[in-house]
């Protein structure tokens, strides 16, 4: 039942995400052709009302090789479907090619237990795994006779909602079934999965096979490997185990919200409870509490939550420096299929310094805005002075401070405002408003598309792709 359902998702797919095999080879190609042929002579001589033998004798040729052509038609494609399925390897992400040695990240773990440079790789995975996951002590009572109340049976209903919030595209466990392929089996034969799942509830009892789980150690980005807390454990579980517990969590909440056991303010991992109700709940007891009561507002949080998080993702940049040492105004420009910018640099309001450059016709006037603020920004660095960067591209401001961007361009101008942004303020300007600086920097723009310098530095790697440099 596996296995047809498996068989189900390669038809399911939509078709704009289902991937093309091609079968059409020359041998195909010829003998259509042959048969184009002797069907074209049989029609021929019956339209001239040929011999009759001639008749039967070009029709049982035009029939033979029609056989011949049919017959290796279907041969062909299910040889080239059944090489496509061999080959497939559905994009799960980095962590199932991990998984599965389809990546080269290295497997050396630094950890050394009493640094003893003698200990085996057993010794470290089981000192890594007790710092992460440690053992019952003796002291620990884990005896535990629940009485529990009777529940209501799963439905199909509740299994339909469930099989349809489940994600594609996300890392099957060691069995390599994904959610695809179980939603596909859940179709098939809903009952028997409805018994399976029932089963569970009334046996109280998580199956064992659906708890193994292979257990891997990713080192954090610049901490130190002998350490424990430098890695971030990650646990690929058998998909069907994940369907298992959102079953298990439904029916757990489901009871709790029943007997109002869970306190109120509870806010977070509760269908319902989103962030903006807690803060405007917060928000309006302060104010309730202020005109009556003395309040006291205590925040706690926990201790290296986000000490794996890529700080660079997240750009918070002050719109305006105070002092700043001078004013950069920038801009972009695109003229008869020429890009250039400018990065106009006042003091006081006199223009002090000009910065020209020009990109190759196929980058856009977006990419020029980008460049002119990393330009400005390099700059600064460059003289270790403060200044507020001002461009009229809200484009190019929305992307730098994005948390979400995959251009590795916008990313990498990021990482590089990161470093100074105790120096670096940036702002948006409206445009034709005749201010100075602005005024000046676009006038600058559309003369670096002519005569600005060429700074190839500046182009995305992918925008380089299929262009020769001249």
């Amino acid at each position: 039942m596996v296995q047809k359902g498996a068989f189900k998702t390669f038809k399911k797919k939509p078709k704009k995400l289902a991937k093309k095999f091609s079968f059409w080879n020359e041998d195909l190609c010829l003998t259509r052709n042959k048969v184009n042929k002797l069907f074209n002579i049989y029609r021929k001589h019956k339209a001239e009302n040929s011999n009759v033998d001639l008749i039967q004798s070009s029709g049982n040729a035009y029939r033979r090789e029609r056989a011949v052509f049919k017959k290796l038609l279907l041969k062909t494609k299910r040889k080239a479907w059944e090489d496509f399925c061999v080959n497939y390897n559905d994009r799960c992400g980095s962590l199932f090619k991990l998984v599965f040695n389809k990546g080269t990240c290295g497997n050396s773990v630094g950890i050394s237990p009493n640094n003893d440079p003698n200990n085996s790789i057993m010794d470290k995975i089981t000192h890594i795994m007790d710092f992460f996951f440690p053992a019952k002590s003796p002291d620990d009572n884990f005896v535990f006779n629940p009485v529990v109340d009777p529940i209501c049976s799963l439905t199909i209903e509740d299994l339909e909602i469930t099989f349809g919030n489940l994600k594609g595209r996300k890392a099957p466990g060691l069995d390599r079934i994904d959610y695809r392929m179980w939603r596909a089996v859940f179709i098939t034969d809903k009952i028997f999965m409805l018994d399976l799942f029932n089963r569970c509830f009334i046996l109280n009892y998580f199956p064992r096979c659906l708890r193994n789980a292979r257990v891997f150690f990713l080192l954090k980005d610049g901490k130190d490997p002998g350490l424990c807390n430098s890695y971030r454990p990650v646990c690929l579980l058998p998909t069907l185990g994940k369907v298992v517990e959102r079953l298990f969590l439904i029916k757990l909440n489901g009871w709790l919200d029943q007997h109002n056991i869970i306190h109120d303010n509870q806010y977070g991992f509760r269908e319902g409870r989103s962030c903006d109700l807690a803060i405007h709940t917060l928000v309006e007891t302060m104010k309730f509490k202020m005109n009556t009561d003395h309040l006291a507002l205590v925040s706690l949080d926990i201790k290296s939550v986000f000490d794996n998080m890529n700080c660079s993702k997240f750009v918070i940049l002050n719109e305006n420096i105070s002092n700043s040492d001078f004013e950069v105004y920038t801009d972009g420009s695109r003229i008869e299929d020429e890009t250039g910018f400018a990065v106009c640099i006042l003091q006081e309001n006199n223009n002090i310094e000009n910065h020209l450059y020009k990109l190759k016709s196929h980058n856009s006037v977006f990419q020029a805005e980008l460049a002119a603020i990393h330009c400005a920004a390099n700059w600064a660095a460059s003289k270790n002075v403060s200044i507020n960067i001002h461009t009229e591209s809200l484009s190019s401001i929305a992307a730098i401070k994005s948390a979400s961007t995959r251009s590795s361009f916008v990313n990498n101008i990021k990482q590089d405002i990161v470093k100074i942004k105790h120096l670096v303020g940036l702002s948006w300007v409206k445009a034709h408003l005749g201010i100075q600086g602005n005024e000046l920097a676009d006038q600058q723009a559309k003369l670096a598309t002519t005569t600005g310098l060429t700074q190839l530095s500046w182009l995305p790697v992918p925008m380089l792709k299929g262009y020769s440099i001249k």
